[in-house]
């Protein structure tokens, strides 16, 4: 696996597969290191909002898509086990709210994502509310439920939020 070459338009439809609204971007190199564990690094991504271009809801620093040991030597036949988001900025912007929530209350099955080392950028339109800095955030979504634990700083407090909600039965 050291030796492969990998293509940024390749890893960016694995990040990006799951809405196809998000649009990703790798900006920098992509590497593949076996300590700790099998991963793909990746400098500088970015997804963006492709309703519209000009909005970036995730820039990151490094990116980690962690494989599993099976099949490691086949590249067509990576497991990708999770993704770590590290030193970034997410934009959420509150008028868009309803399309998060549609957005995770539909997928089943997305990898899980840590995110670390980041901040939070609370927005209304254009407008900005806030910022939550120092950021963790485990999120994991799968049939049954969507989970999420959030760590940060909020107007100089200690803010933790832990999310779990049941996916509706058809």
């Amino acid at each position: 696996p050291i030796f492969y070459n990998y293509d940024k338009s390749k890893i960016e439809k694995i990040i990006c597969s799951y809405d196809k609204n998000l649009e990703c971007f790798i900006k920098d190199k992509i590497r593949y290191n076996f300590f700790p564990s099998p991963r793909i690094n990746i400098k500088n991504l970015i997804i963006k909002d492709s309703l519209n271009k000009k909005n970036t809801l995730i820039k990151s620093e490094n990116t980690s898509l962690k494989l599993s040991i099976k099949n490691l030597l086949a590249k067509e036949k990576h497991v990708y086990k999770s993704l770590q988001i590290k030193n970034y900025e997410i934009n959420l912007n509150y008028e868009k709210i309803k399309r998060y929530n549609a957005f995770l209350s539909k997928k089943d099955n997305i990898l899980p994502v840590t995110f670390s080392n980041g901040k939070i950028v609370l927005l209304n339109k254009k407008e900005y509310i806030a910022t939550i800095h120092n950021t963790r955030l485990n999120f994991k979504i799968d049939p049954i439920y969507v989970k999420a634990k959030l760590k940060g700083n909020f107007l100089d407090d200690d803010l933790q939020i832990h999310f779990l909600s049941e996916k509706k039965k058809k």
